[in-house]
């Protein structure tokens, strides 16, 4: 090698420069040790492969100082380490079309005039790899035969070359390993009316070599020989469909309607196939209507009422809560009166400093101080005002629309509150006022306004052209003016004393009552004689047995029974005793009339008290869309449940409950606002490492406590598919509900003021329901119900848990937040608005998002902020050795502020609309609720303990 072609080597190895891998003490480096003078002990030598030269030659940079290892290792790249297949190994670089050797001498040993080095060494495998190994360029290990395959030995640096095994063989177009089908018969031809009986086959590929074919069947092809003429049946030709019609009852009773069906029958060949359909009764007929005693002069189920009022004064600006209070004649038999407010009469105090005509009050400008704010009457729960404008930018002031000439009317409610409401055009609005200077959020509402009392809405609205038109919203009651002469009150003539049918005022009588309405065989009806004195026209049975009759069951197949408890209605649903849903449905329902006979002028009365007001169009429109997207099973049991009432039409108010009105009262909490809240403790913060939960059902439900009458405990047996819910007569979705896994959910309400809709809507009370019968964790039950694709009508929390941990779905429907719109929250979840909840592994949850990015109807609601500050501060502070109990929850379940339990905004988590409270031990399976029952609020509620009987 001359000295032109070394320096072209050095350039070579120049070229890529790498940071060069450091081995500290370890011998195999050549480039680490250095001589007495701290120079590197060894030099750099090559040789030229291709050229079959011996010889080791000098390496210089400059063509003078040798090159030492050091240096070559700092600058080589693409090193590589060959091995042949004796095993012998040379570390080597490329160098244009030829490749190089590399060996190493001392520092002391000198080059010939041939600049050769006589004392030169190879370069082991390993020197090779710890000397010129970097980061970026490791040296490459190789076979110089590429048909040979390296094999590293334990350390992966020393290695041998061998022959790589043969890979397996294919057979033709099928390869190794993989297998082909065929399908083979057991028969060649079959007769007539049998089958060909098929068999598949698969044959493997193994290195070359196919298989044998599995199975036993050897026909390839099979066919069923041709029938003969068919026969008729009689004098029904083959093929020929014969009809009848048949009854699903013998007799019904009257106002109810026979049910009937077409049925089906087809010669086959001389056979008549069974008949379609399930009814078999040949007639049916309906029943004369009963003759039920009259009480005095009023008739059998008719109702008298009257109002009583909370207090006998108030003062102005405030209004008179006033109570109508029914009785009803049930059989010559007055019933007591509903409600319990006490006061014949109730005055206003005057308040001659009271600022009345809003319309007048100006700013500083002159301008009018007040603007019109308003919300649809479709809507009455919403907590929303909203922006008022004749152009649909300028706000319209209260001095304006006092001369707009609208229909103004101060209405009258049955709870003693008035509003103030307009008709313009179509819609029918409640009015309120909002200062000029108020912020209009994005969404078109007021940050804050107030609706106009009584005598704000007379003073304001009255004009020499027109006046306020004063008038009560519950039909038979008249208005009479309080001591003003302005504001009034509604009232329905109150009777003289009554008799009791043949009962006089006074006069005492007995019955026959048994606890239940049937009995299974082989066992006895209790029974007890009940007394009463007749009370103006009423008459109050002492007792607590309700059936006036009891018979032993003959269906030992019933999948439905029903036990009162004094306290609750104890259900139970077995479907695994084989009868369809539409009977499971239909038994059900026969057994709530039959146990509770008011049971569908209850719920009727219900419905009226919440929907009466609303057009009824778009309400039996929703109906049937939630109806349409209802799962089958569920469908049926609804339409199989309405089949047991006597509702024909829809009218609400009739006492009745059609098939549509039915569908409602189980769609009621996706179509009507409601508030409730939960709490729970768990792993290390809970008591038993599983999770505490304390729930809350907060409805108003009005003066006849309709839902209260008929609270249930109904166990729904499917096997590994069971739950309890914890809910009301004749409800089939879940209000709360624990299934045989312990896992908890329950929904709470969450108003955003999203416009209500129902196309491609679902029930979510059916969804939680399908949830639990099918899955088993709260994690899996969460991620169900986040799922996008099922939509609901309203804005809804549902809160989940298992005995694990606690988390609510927050559905944001309405399209208001600025990064998300559904999702679940943890107990660690970020928070938005600044709320923190401080306390590890525990939850809360009322009618509001906290999800950070979600829409924030939290900060403004002193209802959620303050029931949920409260909810954090009694955990706090009653967690002992770092664990909270269930009496704890208990405690917190049942807080409120004052001497009683009172209004949500106070803070009250139990308050005056709870009608349910649910205490869950999900580690030792304890339920305990606390059932209301009447008007006035417990302060101290009475729990009972719910059995389990998955």
């Amino acid at each position: 090698m001359n000295l032109l072609q070394k320096y072209v080597f050095v350039a070579l190895l120049m070229s890529v420069l790498s940071e060069s891998l450091t081995a500290q003490n370890n011998s195999d480096d050549l480039s680490l040790p250095d001589d007495q003078f701290g120079a590197p002990l060894y030099n750099l030598a090559i040789r030229n492969i291709n050229s079959f030269s011996e010889l080791w030659y000098f390496s210089s940079l400059d063509g003078i100082e040798p090159l030492s290892v050091r240096e070559g290792a700092s600058i080589a790249s693409g090193v590589r380490l060959e091995y042949t297949e004796s095993g012998v190994t040379r570390c080597v670089v490329p160098w244009g079309g030829d490749t190089l050797q590399l060996g190493y001498v001392e520092n002391s040993e000198l080059a010939t005039s041939s600049e050769v080095y006589e004392n030169a060494r190879m370069i082991s495998a390993r020197q090779c790899i710890e000397t010129f190994s970097t980061y970026q360029n490791p040296v490459t290990q190789v076979c110089i035969d590429s048909d040979l395959e390296l094999v590293l030995g334990p350390d992966g640096v020393e290695g041998h070359c061998q022959y790589s095994e043969p890979a397996p063989l294919d057979c033709g177009n099928v390869a190794h390993g993989e297998s082909e089908i065929r399908t083979r018969f057991a028969l060649g031809t079959v007769p007539f009316g049998n089958t060909c009986q098929s068999q598949e086959q698969t044959s493997t590929c193994n290195n070359g070599v196919m298989s044998p074919w599995s199975g036993s069947y050897i026909h390839t092809t099979c066919v069923v020989e041709p029938s003969p003429e068919p026969s008729d049946c009689g004098n029904v030709s083959h093929g020929e469909v014969t009809r009848r019609v048949r009854f699903l009852e013998d007799q019904v009773e009257f106002g109810g309607s026979c049910l009937s069906e077409e049925q089906t029958s087809t010669c086959d060949n001389g056979v008549m196939s069974p008949w379609s359909g399930r009814f078999s009764h040949e007639s049916c007929v309906v029943l004369a209507e009963p003759t039920l005693a009259d009480c005095g002069d009023l008739k059998h189920g008719e109702s008298q009422s009257r109002i009583r009022f909370l207090s006998a004064t108030v003062e102005q600006g405030e209004s008179c809560t006033l109570q109508t209070q029914t009785s009803t004649c049930n059989d010559g038999q007055m019933s007591d009166w509903s409600g319990s407010y006490t006061f014949e009469e109730c005055n206003i105090i005057p308040n001659d400093d009271t600022e009345l005509d809003i319309s007048l009050a100006e700013d500083e400008n002159s301008e009018p101080l007040y603007n019109l704010a308003f919300k649809d009457m479709l809507y009455p729960n919403s907590t929303k005002w909203y922006f008022a404008s004749l152009n649909g930018s300028d706000p319209l002031s209260v001095r304006d629309a006092k001369n707009l000439g609208a229909e103004i009317s101060l209405e009258y409610r049955e709870d003693g509150s008035t509003l103030c409401t307009a008709v313009f055009g179509n819609d029918y609005l409640q009015l309120a006022y909002a200062r000029n200077d108020e912020v209009i959020n994005f969404d078109q509402s007021y940050s804050s306004a107030s609706a106009f009392t009584a005598e704000q809405c007379l003073a304001t609205f009255s004009t020499t052209s027109s006046t306020v038109h004063q008038k009560c919203l519950v039909n038979g009651q008249n208005l009479v003016l309080d001591n003003d002469g302005v504001t009034g009150h509604c009232i329905v003539p109150i009777e003289t004393e009554k008799n009791c049918g043949d009962l006089a005022h006074g006069e005492e009588t007995s019955r026959i009552r048994y606890l239940s309405a049937t009995v299974l065989p082989g066992e006895s009806c209790a029974s007890e004689e009940q007394f009463a004195t007749c009370n103006n026209g009423s008459l109050d049975f002492d007792g607590t047995f309700s059936f006036s009759s009891c018979d032993v069951s003959q269906d030992v197949n019933s999948a439905v029974t029903i036990d009162y408890t004094g306290t609750y209605y104890a259900v139970t649903i077995d479907y695994t005793k084989g009868k369809s849903r539409l009977d499971i449905g239909r038994e059900y329902g026969e057994k709530i009339a039959a146990i509770y006979p008011d049971y569908e002028k209850n719920m009727d009365s219900l419905l009226d008290d919440v929907f009466t007001r609303r057009p009824w169009s778009p309400i039996l429109e929703k109906v049937q869309n939630l109806r349409a997207n209802l799962k089958e099973d569920y469908r049926d049991e609804l339409e199989g449940l309405a089949l047991a009432f006597n509702g024909v039409e829809n009218n609400l108010g009739d006492g009745k409950l059609s098939r549509d009105e039915l569908f409602l009262l189980n769609f009621f909490t996706d179509m009507t606002e409601s508030g409730c809240s939960a709490v729970a403790a768990f792993g290390d913060a809970s008591e038993t490492g599983g999770t505490l939960i304390g729930r809350q059902v907060d409805w108003p439900e009005g003066g006849n406590r309709p839902l209260s009458k008929v609270p249930a405990v109904v166990t729904m047996k499917q096997g590994d598919k069971s739950f309890m819910g914890i809910t009301f007569l004749g409800f089939m979705g879940v209000i709360t509900a624990i299934s045989d896994d312990n896992v908890f959910a329950s929904s709470i309400y969450s108003e955003t003021g999203l416009t209500y809709e129902s196309v491609g809507r679902s029930s979510y009370g059916f969804d939680v329901r399908h949830s639990l019968e099918n899955l088993g964790t709260a994690d899996e039950v969460s991620a169900y119900l986040v799922d996008p694709i099922r939509n609901y009508i309203f804005d809804i929390n549902i809160f989940v848990a298992d005995p694990f941990h606690a988390m609510t779905v927050e559905s944001n429907l309405g399209g208001v937040g600025t990064n998300i719109r559904r999702g679940i929250r943890y107990h660690d979840s970020v928070l938005h608005g600044g709320e923190v909840w401080n306390l590890p592994n525990t939850f809360g949850v009322v009618d509001s998002f906290l999800l950070e990015g979600n829409h924030n109807n939290h900060s403004n609601s002193s209802s959620n902020k303050n029931r949920l500050d409260y909810m954090n501060q009694e955990l706090n502070s009653r967690i002992q050795d770092g664990v909270i109990t269930m009496d704890d929850i208990q405690g917190i379940s049942t807080f409120y502020t004052g001497t009683a339990p009172s209004r949500t905004d106070k803070g009250d988590i139990y308050n005056d609309t709870t009608i349910q409270i649910i205490l869950f031990d999900t580690m030792n399976s304890k339920l305990k609720v606390f059932f209301r029952s009447s008007n006035t609020v417990d302060p101290d509620p009475e729990f009972i303990e719910i059995p389990f009987s998955f």
